[in-house]
């Protein structure tokens, strides 16, 4: 559908959306409006990107559990997926959910998944979900994407990946690849949650970002510390004794 000149969300609510497209092998859904928006007959779809950061902008969370259901009803059997953290929250929430209308979809046949993280939205809960989610995972990448320019020092910001082993984990993921990481304290845990629990994991790959960090506490900038970095994570013990760890500059 066109439109000239700008849609306001209160017009786009009138409209619902239906996608049918029996032979469709790949779909980018960018800047979606809508929330009235369901796919039908994609059975060929094997590629999703969904970027869904401003589409629940104003909708109250039971609007976007029941929106992000009739959505992923049709594309759930996708092979290659590419989402933001926002959609790692609402999907987290929708499994959540006591509404027995809302329907929270297992990704039984997704083999590659892409998660672009902004640092100071990721929630360690969502990504657990994601990955109970998925049982036969293969391979996964983060994009860590610094927030602004400068990182802010917090001691009270990093969290701890819990320990705990998803089928994925525990039978079929073999690649973990992280670009754009610093020294950030989670993102150690989260190298060190999946060197603990991957337990077939034959490759990780380490991407380092080049920027600048503001320590707040001393008022200068300073670049990350690689080398502390990766002594660090060669200490942490490993489920898979196959596995081989690359750390590469950017």
């Amino acid at each position: 559908m066109l439109f000239k000149g700008p849609i306001s969300r209160e017009q786009t609510i009138k409209f619902e959306l239906k996608v049918s497209c029996p032979n469709l092998v790949s779909l980018k859904v960018v800047n979606l409006r809508s929330h009235k928006f369901s796919f039908q007959e994609m059975d060929s779809l094997q590629n999703l990107l969904m970027d869904l950061d401003c589409f629940y902008n104003d909708l109250e969370v039971q609007q976007r559990c029941h929106a992000l259901s009739k959505m992923l009803k049709g594309v759930c059997n996708v092979k290659a997926l590419e989402v933001s953290e926002v959609f790692l929250k609402e999907l987290h929430r929708l499994h959540l959910a006591v509404d027995t209308e809302c329907f929270a979809p297992s990704f039984n046949n997704l083999k590659s998944l892409t998660l672009r993280i902004n640092n100071t939205d990721f929630n360690k809960h969502s990504l657990i979900n994601i990955l109970d989610c998925s049982p036969n995972l293969e391979a996964i990448k983060f994009f860590l994407r610094p927030c602004g320019r400068f990182r802010w020092t917090n001691h009270n910001s990093p969290w701890k990946m819990p320990n705990m082993t998803s089928s994925c984990l525990k039978y079929h993921l073999k690649i973990v690849e992280l670009f754009q990481v610093g020294d950030d304290k989670y993102e150690l845990d989260l190298v060190r949650f999946f060197l603990e629990n991957g337990h077939v994991l034959q490759k990780m790959r380490i991407s380092w970002v080049d920027r600048n960090l503001w320590d707040y506490s001393n008022r200068v900038y300073h670049y990350g510390n690689t080398d502390e970095f990766i002594s660090e994570v060669m200490k942490f013990p490993r489920s898979s004794p196959n596995i081989a760890l690359t750390f590469a500059k950017p």
